[in-house]
């Protein structure tokens, strides 16, 4: 009996243990992050005391995308970071993951499942994110906490989470299916970061070719606020560079450009971008009513809004410097597609005369069109030959030689007249022609007394 009770004991102890993974979905960047929206991440965290192989493993949305075979391990207390379409979704942290396919912004329910098809664990964003968590204004992420309920926090790739709720608390859970179910996730490895930096570059935007654009942009903390000591360094996508907060830049080509701006501070990096197409300047000086209560008019035949923000109409006076020679267009001054605006002198409180050269300057002080009242334009966009014609004011300096030419035509018209009358006299009783036709001469004699 005791014998038996030896084996028994023995094969028991040599008898190989089950052990359990404790992987868990830990971090949600659904909504993308501030570079793009495209730039999700997913995080997974290994719980257990053991390295596990992922072979096999897989994590998948409930609707089928994104479906993604894992591949590699996770260490023990370990992170396993998945990124979206290439490797720059999470700046300076290399992805242990590449995949495709997004997550839907309305919600997702996210499985991860073992080699055997086990799900192991489940977040549930169904068909409202808020279930979990995260902004799509802030970018700030959905992360889950130790207690297994989710937050909102400041996104913390292969970091501890955060537990400072930005979003507002959130009642979800994240459940699991293995007999660990019970273990949270704790992050104790602090070789990651927290990332405190954010880069703001501005809006897509239209400039034109030729005119100085302005480009400004900022650093922001994990508390959206300003960072005042830090570096910027731009590339505008013609080969330009720049490393002020502000910079002036200038396209001479037309085409559309991707223009990056990195920021660093606090030992961190972060970058954003915009898109900028470069349009033709399709602009011209159309029309100038001279004097008090007058204007200047500006034309854009283009296709596209033409945006005169730092533009100037610069007046060169023939008789002597005015009260002023310059008038700056402000910021946002649009003239709409195959438009003009007339700008009056109440206004731009400039004074030209007929005499006076009239010229519309880019920001930056470069020619971009001269005043010709007389000129005849091709306008390319517009695809025909256009001519300015003169307005009243412009009638008056050219009125003397209309009357002139009035005149000549008149004078030539009578003596062509007497001609013909003349001629029909000397020969009308000879050749035929009708008593109607024939030319009398009266000779007027003074009476006499």
């Amino acid at each position: 009996m005791k014998r038996k009770l030896f084996l028994f004991v023995l094969f028991v102890a040599l008898a190989p243990t089950q052990t359990f993974a404790a992987l868990f979905i830990n971090e949600v960047a659904w909504m993308g992050t501030v570079t793009s929206a495209t730039d999700e991440w997913i995080e997974i965290v290994n719980d257990g005391a053991d390295l596990v192989s992922l072979t096999g493993w897989k994590l998948i949305a409930e609707d089928g995308s994104p479906s993604i075979a894992l591949s590699g391990s996770i260490s023990a207390s370990g992170y396993y970071l998945l990124e979206r379409t290439d490797d720059e979704s999470v700046s300076g942290i290399p992805a242990d993951k590449i995949y495709t396919g997004d997550l839907g912004n309305t919600g997702e329910t996210l499985k991860i499942l073992d080699k055997d098809g086990v799900v192991v664990d489940t977040a549930s964003g169904g068909a409202n994110w808020e279930n979990l968590g995260g902004n799509n204004t802030t970018k700030h992420t959905a992360q889950r906490q130790a207690d297994g309920t989710w937050i909102t926090g400041v996104p913390t790739p292969k970091a501890i989470n955060s537990t400072e709720d930005t979003g507002g608390e959130v009642a979800g859970t994240s459940t699991s299916s293995s007999s660990s179910s019970s273990t949270t996730a704790k992050k104790t490895i602090t070789g990651g970061y927290k990332q405190v930096v954010f880069a703001y570059a501005g809006e897509d935007r239209l400039v034109t070719v030729g005119a100085q654009a302005l480009f400004e942009g900022y650093g922001v903390s994990d508390k959206n606020i300003r960072i005042s000591a830090a570096n910027y360094a731009w590339s505008f996508g013609d080969g330009g560079k720049g490393k002020g907060k502000e910079e002036a830049h200038t396209y001479r080509k037309p085409g559309t450009y991707t223009v990056v701006l990195n920021v660093s501070g606090d030992n961190q990096r972060a970058k954003d971008k915009l898109m900028v197409t470069a349009v033709p300047a399709e602009v011209r000086l159309s029309d100038i009513d001279w004097g008090n209560g007058g204007y200047i008019e500006v034309a854009n035949g283009a296709e596209t809004e033409l945006d005169l923000s730092r533009w100037q109409i610069h007046i060169e006076y023939e008789k002597g410097s005015k009260s002023r020679d310059t008038f700056t267009f402000p910021d946002d001054t649009l003239i709409a597609p195959r438009s003009a605006v007339k700008f009056p002198e109440e206004v731009t409180e400039l004074l030209p005369q007929k005499e006076d050269r009239v010229e519309l300057l880019y920001p930056g002080g470069k020619k971009a069109a001269t005043y010709e009242p007389n000129a005849v334009v091709e306008n390319k966009v517009l695809g025909y030959v256009e001519e300015v014609v003169p307005t009243a004011s412009h009638t008056e300096s050219v009125l003397p030689y209309i009357l002139a030419g009035t005149l000549i035509v008149s004078t030539l018209a009578l003596l062509g007249f007497l001609t013909t009358q003349r001629t029909r006299k000397d020969v009308g009783s000879g050749t035929g022609l009708p008593p109607a036709h024939a030319f009398t001469i009266i000779e007027v004699t003074e009476a006499s007394s």
